[in-house]
């Protein structure tokens, strides 16, 4: 799995590396691919300013209300069963 982290500034700027693919956005919603993992961005007026996926760099302004890790296929019956 690769490594990734996030730099959150008064819940108004973030920047997040390791970044594989931006899946979802909107105004009030983000879904990032992070490795098997995805990381969803919860908020008000959520703007990308930045993504590069040669170097998995990623930034964002708005209000960050909340911060949601959701698993990949470990996190799943099937996952746990076919390790």
């Amino acid at each position: 799995m690769e490594q990734h982290g996030i730099i959150l500034e008064n819940r108004e700027k973030m920047s997040v590396s390791g970044i594989a693919e931006v899946e979802n956005f909107s105004d009030e919603i983000i879904t990032l691919k992070t490795g098997e993992d995805r990381l969803t961005i919860k908020g008000e007026n959520l703007h990308i300013c930045n993504f590069s996926a040669e170097t998995g760099d990623f930034s964002m302004t708005g209000k960050v209300i909340g911060l949601v890790y959701s698993g990949g296929k470990k996190n799943t019956l099937k996952g746990r069963l076919f390790k």
